[in-house]
């Protein structure tokens, strides 16, 4: 399901389901990162090894601090610049972080997406969203809510792909407006808002 509805996609996130969401860049397999079992959602369904860490996305600095053991001052002066951005920044993880984010290592990498939508959704909740590419692990990523809801192709007992419509994320939208920032990556039309 595709929707702008901020507070169905809010409400499927403290169910401890997963969603599309925007970014700056393409859309992401979103999840509450207090939820275990809602982490483990996000690495079965993009068929995604637990080896492979991911990145906490945040609404504020204040939230990025209690993520974190040690900020230091030269990440601070890079989030100043570069926040709400594509800018990731790989600091020591404090122990609200579980090891099944940072894939047992002791860092997390943290991230402010510069997306209204997405920004909007995570001030309207009480915790931050892991959220790698919406992609099964090792394909494109989608730029698009269409893309993500098209693409339930997540590697199922026997390693085969499940059949498209099988499952199907509610989708945050409207999409970003215009180009990416990464050179030469171009939106398509039905992304765009408005």
């Amino acid at each position: 399901m595709i929707t702008s509805d901020i507070s169905l996609v809010k409400d499927q996130l403290e169910k401890g389901e997963v969603v599309g969401i925007p970014t700056e860049t393409v859309y992401g397999l979103a999840a509450n990162i207090y939820d275990e079992h809602a982490i483990a959602k996000i690495f079965s369904t993009k068929g995604r090894p637990n080896t492979n860490p991911l990145i906490v996305h945040v609404k504020s600095m204040e939230q990025a601090h209690t993520l974190v053991s040690h900020f230091p001052p030269k990440a601070s002066l890079l989030a100043e610049r570069f926040w709400p951005g594509s800018l990731t920044l790989i600091l020591p993880k404090s122990e609200l972080i579980s090891d099944a984010i940072t894939a047992q290592q002791s860092t997390v990498a943290i991230r402010m997406p510069n997306h209204h939508t997405t920004l909007a959704l995570l001030e309207t909740l009480d915790f931050p969203l892991a959220a790698p590419s919406a992609n099964p692990y090792n394909r494109i990523s989608p730029t698009s809510a269409l893309h993500v809801e098209e693409q339930p192709r997540a590697r199922g007992r026997g390693g085969r792909y499940r059949r498209r419509g099988q499952w199907s994320p509610t989708a945050a939208a409207p999409a970003y407006r215009g180009r990416s920032r990464r050179a030469g990556y171009r939106r398509c039309r039905s992304c765009r808002d408005g």
